[in-house]
């Protein structure tokens, strides 16, 4: 689940939470004050710390409870079971900052966890005895999730939040520790430390992730199937060729915050327009700005690609129509007084909607490379209500050998390359050519790629492979 989605869910929840937490204490209080305090004489006393961590605990299983069981299903997704470390290698290909944040989030979820329980409750300050009760809740909770299809069955899941329950009881130790040297009594540091290896295990093995992440010439491409793709039996007729040779590699832009602040207050300079700098929002991958006349501009750091909306025009303002033959010079020439620059070399199309594509197929100009498509929609006023400009503007970096057509084909066939289809379908894949095009990788390398042209029944696919030799 979403950092964000945990906060808005915690928010939501924080009423209930307190009346469940008034309604506790509640009971507490006529339980041990009136019934067993003064009607049985009860001569025992309880703590207020000893109440206070259980009401830390129940508060916490009741959010626990909110972000794991009180929400509803995601789709298509609700009832499957993934394997283990199937999201860490998700994680990996994509490298994206939100895939891994969550994987954090999920072995911290259950930190608390493992450090209130023995905190609450004598019986389970035997570590084993917090583990075990870790495993099993969270274990209750993805089956409950597969039975009632409420959300993605992971083992990771399991996995991240048993290690999390771990690391909380290794601080819970630590607390005890410090308490037992205070009171001056015999303590075993060892197996305090002993309790550590969880959380120290944890931060070395995503340092080293980091670490060879880091020290990778290119970054991940989002080919390669997480598991095995089975279920598809792969035709071809064509002869692919076993020659290897060499490719270029080119370097996309990338923008950080004030370079893509930057770019934002000269694209709305341009047009007359003024940011409004309160609404900015900033993503892992994406700024965006809104401006005081009503227009939204979506900038993507690696490219950068962008994408722009005028709410003046074309959103129930009938007076406007779309101009629908409009020629490529009129249109090159608009786009040009909204900042977008295309190389010589490009194609013009348009369905006669009044929305028009300029696309460009891997064009060299002034030692720069550019790829993709810009389109746009034009309006009778001279305006641009939209504009999606998905083109790369890239520098060579460096050549590359490139594995051959014919090692290409053989990891489709072996099954380590995604196929964008439901295997459910079981419908024969039938490749019929390859070319060699480009994909932009997680560190902004514009790297080669085989495109298999292939049909499955009624389908038409493009199976990318990785072609630069690792």
């Amino acid at each position: 689940m979403r950092l964000e989605s945990v906060f808005r869910m915690l928010l939501d929840g924080i009423p209930l939470l307190l009346i469940a937490a008034a309604l506790i204490l509640s009971i507490f209080a006529v339980g041990y004050l009136l019934i067993y305090r003064v009607m049985m004489k009860g001569t025992k006393r309880v703590k207020f710390s000893k109440v206070l961590w259980v009401l830390l605990l129940v508060g916490y299983l009741g959010v626990l409870c909110m972000v794991t069981l009180l929400r509803p299903g995601e789709g298509w997704h609700a009832g499957r079971i993934y394997p283990l470390f199937y999201s860490y290698k998700s994680a990996w290909h994509s490298f994206n900052v939100m895939e891994w944040r969550n994987l954090i989030l999920n072995i911290a979820m259950f930190v608390p966890f493992g450090f209130l329980l023995p905190m609450s409750f004598v019986f389970f300050q035997k570590f084993w005895r917090t583990y075990l009760a870790g495993f099993l809740v969270t274990l209750g909770i993805e089956t409950t999730q597969l039975i009632f299809k409420m959300g993605v069955v992971e083992c990771d899941d399991v996995f991240n939040n048993f290690l999390g329950a771990m690391i909380g009881y290794g601080f819970y130790a630590i607390v005890r520790l410090i308490v037992e040297l205070v009171k001056k009594r015999r303590v075993s540091v060892g197996k305090t430390l002993a309790f550590q290896i969880p959380l120290l295990g944890t931060v070395a093995a995503f340092s080293i992730i980091f670490a060879v992440y880091d020290g990778k010439e290119l970054g991940n491409l989002r080919l390669y199937s997480v598991e095995p793709v089975t279920g598809f039996e792969i035709i071809s007729h064509k002869e692919y060729s076993a020659d290897t040779k060499k490719g270029m590699v080119y370097k996309a832009y990338i923008l950080d915050k004030n370079r893509a602040d930057k770019m934002a207050e000269e694209f709305f300079a341009g047009i007359s327009s003024v940011i409004d700098e309160t609404r900015n929002d900033y993503y892992d991958e994406t700024a965006v700005y809104y401006t005081t006349d009503s227009r939204d501009l979506w900038i993507d750091y690696i490219g950068p690609t962008y994408h722009y909306t005028d709410f003046n025009v074309g959103f129930g303002n009938e007076e406007v129509a779309v101009e629908e033959n409009a020629t490529d010079g009129e249109i090159l020439n608009v786009l040009h007084r909204y900042g977008v620059l295309v190389p010589k070399d490009i194609e013009f199309s348009t369905n006669g909607d009044g929305i028009y594509y300029i696309t460009v197929n891997h064009s060299l100009e002034n030692g720069k490379l550019y790829d993709g498509v810009v389109h746009c929609t034009y309006y009778k006023n001279g305006v641009l209500g939209n504009i999606n400009n998905s083109m790369i503007c890239a520098e060579p970096y460096k050549e590359f050998d490139l594995i051959s057509e014919q090692e290409a084909y053989e990891k489709i066939c072996n099954g380590e390359i995604r196929i964008l289809m439901s295997d459910e379908e079981k419908v024969p894949i039938d490749i019929w050519d390859v070319e060699l095009s480009y994909e932009l990788d997680t560190k902004g390398f514009y790297q080669p790629v085989y495109v298999f042209k292939a049909s499955a029944g009624n389908w038409e696919l493009g199976i990318e492979v990785p072609a630069v030799r690792q």
